[in-house]
């Protein structure tokens, strides 16, 4: 069964991590309010979304350096000698702004904002707000307070996923990558003078499953109000077990 979405916003190679071991994901739709199953290759896609310009300056630009980063995180043991790939923290920011250009919130209030922009066809809207808003973004380093951290969840509760990409948790904005790390964006990490080994990443772990818990909440009761798209996990309980928490 094709599962068809009306935005593309994660990118298929995160949402892959996300497949259980019967290649398979779960979702909770939030308009129809029900939880279904459907993989990456076929949830949350809609052909012409993008023009094909578009589609490649996001595939050269974000995906393909995030997908060597996501490669990393997912094997790292963050041992001496394993240092992220080179430019990980512009990859990280990269990344970030391109959830944030490509958010249903970001595109309708751009439409209510502009009475140009309304006059333009979907595709063209689609375009100018994931590929304007990126470069924009990069070139005003928006978000510069944060500093980029990676989390890992050692416990035995898995993350969900947000079709949104991010979940405000306290000073940290958190991007789950898989069910067991995370890209972590935080105002409150210390810079590294330039005396400091380059290398030194801040790794945050979580040995709490409580911890995970109210993550988790926090992702599907953000995507509910704010994107009103999907959350993916791994398996059905888990999502039913957050909609009793959630709402």
């Amino acid at each position: 069964m094709t599962e068809v979405g009306s935005h593309v916003q994660i990118p298929r190679l995160i949402l892959r991590n996300f497949h259980n071991e019967n290649n398979e994901l779960f979702y909770y739709d939030v308009d129809s309010k029900t939880i279904k199953k459907g993989h990456a290759k076929t949830l949350y896609r809609e052909q012409g979304y993008f023009s094909g310009y578009v589609e490649g300056y996001l595939g050269k630009t974000v995906e393909t350096p995030l997908g060597k980063l996501v490669s990393f995180l997912k094997k790292a043991e963050f041992k001496d000698g394993e240092n992220p790939p080179l430019n990980y923290i512009d990859t990280a920011f990269t990344y970030l702004y391109s959830l944030i250009s490509r958010s249903p919130v970001l595109l309708n209030e751009i439409n209510e904002n502009s009475s140009f922009f309304q006059l333009l066809s979907e595709q063209d809207q689609h375009d100018i707000a994931a590929h304007d808003t990126l470069i924009m973004a990069k070139e005003r380093g928006l978000l510069g307070e944060y500093r980029v951290a990676f989390m890992v969840n050692k416990t035995f509760e898995e993350m969900v996923l947000p079709t949104g990409g991010i979940t405000q948790y306290g000073s940290r904005l958190i991007c789950p990558i898989s069910p067991w790390r995370a890209l972590v964006f935080d105002k409150n990490i210390r810079n590294i003078s330039d005396d400091e080994n380059k290398n030194f990443v801040t790794l945050f772990e979580v040995i709490a499953s409580e911890e995970i818990v109210l993550i988790n909440r926090e992702a599907m009761s953000q995507e509910i109000c704010r994107n009103r798209k999907h959350i993916v996990a791994t398996n059905r309980a888990l999502l039913e077990r957050l909609l009793k928490l959630a709402l």
